[in-house]
């Protein structure tokens, strides 16, 4: 589905790529934001003390936002969720993520991504306060010829959220 915006190297991970044996969540990964953001399950958001905090329920992945950092650092550790900064565009909140570690953005059928993801997530909340759309684009100069592109509604709970509690398995058969 996704193939024709993969470059050449990205076409060459895609064939190394299993969905089923080499799925990153097989080892507890929160996998990718994109991943976090289309499971369904619960996702808190909280803003304090220069930072916003999205702590996704799948795979108990914890996010930080930085919104008193203006740019990425160049020494940024890579991380399987990436680095983010944020701001404020009127009411929408934007996230800015650098610094992924190699990965897949989704598991079937399989769309691999290399250290060059960069992604732009657009969070708005709607008017009464239920309910916002993350919109969400993805470039990626090393494994992408086009950049990608996704949204999702999610409307407010009165669920707890509770832990994932992720276990790793001994062997694959």
């Amino acid at each position: 589905r996704n193939a024709w915006v993969l470059s050449n190297a990205g076409r060459n991970a895609l064939e190394k790529y299993d969905p089923v044996i080499d799925d990153p969540a097989l080892q507890c990964s929160p996998v990718s934001i994109v991943r976090l953001w289309g499971t369904g399950d619960l996702t808190e958001i909280r803003q304090e003390n220069g930072h916003v905090m999205i702590h996704h329920e799948w795979m108990d992945a914890t996010r930080v936002i930085y919104l008193d950092e203006k740019t990425h650092s160049d020494n940024t550790e890579e991380h399987v969720l990436g680095h983010s900064i944020g701001w404020y565009e009127d009411s929408v909140l934007v996230i800015d993520t650098r610094g992924y570690a190699a990965g897949v953005l989704q598991q079937h059928p399989g769309l691999p991504h290399s250290n060059q993801l960069h992604t732009v997530e657009r969070l708005a909340l709607s008017d009464n306060g239920l309910s916002f759309e993350v919109k969400w684009t993805a470039e990626d100069s090393e494994y992408f010829t086009a950049p990608l592109s996704g949204s999702r509604a999610l409307e407010a709970s009165d669920e707890r959220m509770t832990e994932y509690n992720c276990t790793r398995p001994e062997t694959l058969h």
